[in-house]
């Protein structure tokens, strides 16, 4: 399914990933991102955060070549060269990170606490390590790849975050689209 519109709506999350990895996006987001922007057949795509591997089973579903790593597996997006990791440069890229402590991750849903997790992080240090992850995946991209950024916003003791905003401010390069998705089942 193609992105036909800014507003996206999938109450089921489908049969992709573990649906017990607390944060995890329906499948039908990432294959919509592959059918609308995946152009290249031989193109690789990624993923620096594949928690409950939900775009790992769907590239594989599609066959889509497909690279993935998440710092539950000991790859830092804040430290580590994603170019390098990948080994080539990709044609796509879905990056799903934590949204400043809203479902915590290390020490929780894997391992011990860790100090890189950015599920861990403040809203100062969040805003830093989301603009360093997001030039590691930006430098790893070939010309005229695409790359989505799923954000959502965060409402915490009365305050409005506006995550997706900062995205749109961080990343370098021209926004192509913005997707929004209606929220169901949250937990």
């Amino acid at each position: 399914m193609k992105f036909k519109s800014s507003v996206v709506s999938f109450p089921d999350r489908g049969p992709w990933g573990s649906s017990k990895y607390r944060g995890n996006t329906t499948g039908h987001i990432y294959k919509g991102f592959l059918v609308t922007y995946h152009s290249r057949a031989d193109g690789l795509t990624c993923d620096p955060c594949i928690g409950g591997g939900t775009f790992v089973d769907v590239a594989a579903e599609m066959g889509v070549r497909f690279k993935g790593t998440d710092l539950h597996q000991g790859f830092n997006l804040l430290l580590d060269d994603f170019s390098q990791f990948l080994g080539e440069e990709a044609h796509s890229c879905v990056f799903h990170p934590a949204y400043e402590r809203m479902v915590t991750y290390s020490g929780n849903m894997w391992g011990e606490p860790h100090k890189w997790d950015m599920s861990r992080m403040g809203m100062v240090e969040f805003t830093e390590a989301l603009e360093l992850a997001i030039m590691n995946i930006h430098a790893a991209m070939e010309k005229g790849g695409h790359y989505g950024i799923l954000m959502g916003n965060l409402r915490r003791d009365g305050e409005y975050y506006n995550l997706s905003s900062l995205v749109e401010r961080l990343t370098p390069g021209k926004l192509v689209d913005e997707i929004i998705k209606i929220q169901h089942n949250c937990v």
